[in-house]
């Protein structure tokens, strides 16, 4: 989402405006229609973070700079990875809502990164177009998105 200064960043402080720009707009639209929004986020400059407190500012070779989101959300998921937190949100309220049918699979997984590339996103640590997402293969997220289908069907939602 975008910073303080309107700008969207990575967490190096590099520019990464129009990657982005319609997911804050659907928030910031949504949230003025009263439907509830949710951002799901890593580091803090993404979209629907805005509202979460403590983010601190970047710093990358020497150079401070405000990379958290000023884009709100009703509620903040946070994750060590935000790919993986929006899978298992997803799981959790398909499981919640007794819609196992939407649950995201594993080929769904491969498909979402595999689309993500083949529209001209890059890693957001190796900074290279490839099946990775912040640094972790695409068989990270999908071995992720088995496991927490098993843990679901054992023990239902948490």
């Amino acid at each position: 989402g975008r910073n303080v200064e309107g700008v969207r960043v990575n967490m190096k402080g590099e520019p990464i405006d129009g990657y982005n720009d319609a997911v804050d707009t659907l928030l910031i639209v949504a949230r003025q229609g009263g439907v509830f929004t949710a951002g799901i986020g890593d580091g803090g400059n993404e979209a629907g973070i805005g509202h979460l407190d403590g983010v601190p500012r970047g710093r990358h070779q020497g150079k401070e700079f405000d990379f958290k989101s000023t884009v709100e959300s009703d509620l903040g998921v946070t994750a060590w990875n935000s790919n993986l937190g929006a899978i298992a949100t997803a799981m959790e309220l398909a499981k919640l809502t007794g819609n196992d049918a939407a649950m995201p699979t594993t080929d769904d997984v491969r498909r979402s990164i595999d689309g993500a590339v083949t529209a001209g996103a890059i890693d957001g640590v190796t900074r290279k177009p490839s099946r990775s997402v912040d640094g972790f293969s695409d068989r990270v997220h999908v071995l992720f998105a088995d496991l927490y289908r098993q843990r679901l069907d054992e023990s239902g939602p948490s």
